[in-house]
């Protein structure tokens, strides 16, 4: 099997202060990781047109880069929707990371079938619609797997529970993961802390996956430190690699 962080990506919200894709590839580049998940606020495919999409992926492939997903977005309307599930086709990725709500079930299922690709919900910490594992649990009781887990690992935390937990509860279902981590003020706010750490059990969720042989989309996410991330990031990187060493 591929070395699971051969596929290690991040989320390019880290790099929210760079404004330019040639400013953003050039951040992945020095984190030494080829993998982008695309926030929406860097390139937004339901903003342009397919032409420019193509544009934007050739940029991106010309660096040596590769999307692994798109997000995290909500899929609430058809029109916008369609044109995402069109830029997945065209980037090559399987799965987009999502927010669903239940009455836009049936189109999101309908579209997954039309094109051939899956979604899996992002959870959102405590006070988001699928944030606990109980609610997570009658999201998929309802829908088919075409709809999975983009696992937030500090949000699960955020949420009171442990990630390990979920990811085992919802292995069949896991088609994602946020590798993230938090520690808690006196408030019980989370504060984004070098992955390793915090409260996040880094080794045990990275054997846990090498152990069911996970062949999903796995990000590095990391918020703090966002006018100079660069440096921070790359030191998580380093941190999850090295955790995937046997």
């Amino acid at each position: 099997m591929q070395n699971l962080c051969d596929r290690l990506g991040i989320q390019s919200y880290c790099f929210r202060v760079l404004t330019s894709t040639a400013e953003l590839l050039q951040a992945y580049a020095a984190c030494g990781v080829n993998r982008i998940e695309l926030f929406p606020g860097h390139y937004d495919p339901a903003a342009h047109t397919p032409a420019e999409d193509r544009l934007f992926l050739q940029q991106v492939a010309s660096a040596g880069m590769k999307l692994s997903t798109f997000g995290v977005v909500g899929l609430y309307q058809e029109a916008p929707a369609r044109r995402i599930f069109e830029f997945a086709c065209e980037a090559g990725f399987d799965v987009i990371n999502a927010d669903l709500e239940p009455q836009h079930f049936a189109m999101v299922e309908r579209l997954c079938e039309e094109y051939q690709r899956k979604v899996m919900v992002h959870n959102h910490g405590r006070k988001h619609r699928w944030g606990h594992i109980r609610a997570l649990e009658t999201l998929f009781a309802q829908t088919s797997p075409n709809v999975g887990l983009c696992l937030d690992t500090a949000l699960m935390l955020d949420a009171g529970d442990d990630p390990l937990q979920a990811a085992r509860r919802f292995q069949d279902r896991l088609y994602g993961l946020h590798l993230k981590d938090y520690l808690f003020d006196r408030a019980g706010h989370g504060v984004d802390v070098i992955i390793g750490t915090g409260n996040l059990d880094l080794q045990g969720m990275i054997d846990f996956l090498k152990g069911i042989d996970f062949d999903g989309v796995l990000t590095l996410e990391y918020e703090g430190d966002h006018l100079n991330p660069i440096p921070a990031t790359k030191e998580c990187a380093d941190i999850v690699r090295s955790a995937c060493r046997p």
